[in-house]
């Protein structure tokens, strides 16, 4: 499992690539601004529930951030948290507005997105299940 982290912290997150661009290269960094602005909103979120894990969570948990692995495709976990009893996935979205699931529909204020984050979130349980 610690091979696992290791190699897993080696691989910066789109936002990290891309934090980094922006101070390296703001006129390559232009293109990708929307990506960007939406990548920060989500980093936002993650944090905030992570932060909320680590006050009221046990102080023997454990947390895996942003983990990627390439179980039936490539596929990246938000946060997985392991307890002594269990093991929870987590996929975090910080959403604004109105939001609706049905069908494998996404639906926020009636703009309907083109990802599943329900498929997203089970298809993340069921790698780590698999690699567990």
């Amino acid at each position: 499992m610690e091979k696992i982290f290791h190699e897993n912290s080696q691989i910066p997150s789109q936002f990290t690539f891309l934090s980094a661009l922006k101070k390296r290269s703001p006129e390559l960094f232009s293109e990708y601004e929307s990506l960007y602005q939406n990548l920060t909103i989500g980093e936002m979120g993650e944090q905030e529930v992570l932060r909320y894990f680590r006050e009221y969570g046990e102080e023997h948990w454990q947390y895996l951030t942003n983990f990627w692995t390439n179980t039936n495709g490539v596929s990246e976990s938000d946060l997985i948290v392991f307890t002594n009893k269990s093991c929870y996935v987590l996929e975090i979205k910080n959403y604004m507005g109105k939001f609706e699931y049905a069908d494998g529909r996404t639906v926020i204020d009636g703009y309907e997105y083109s990802s599943d984050c329900i498929f997203q979130a089970r298809r993340s349980f069921k790698n780590i299940r698999k690699i567990l």
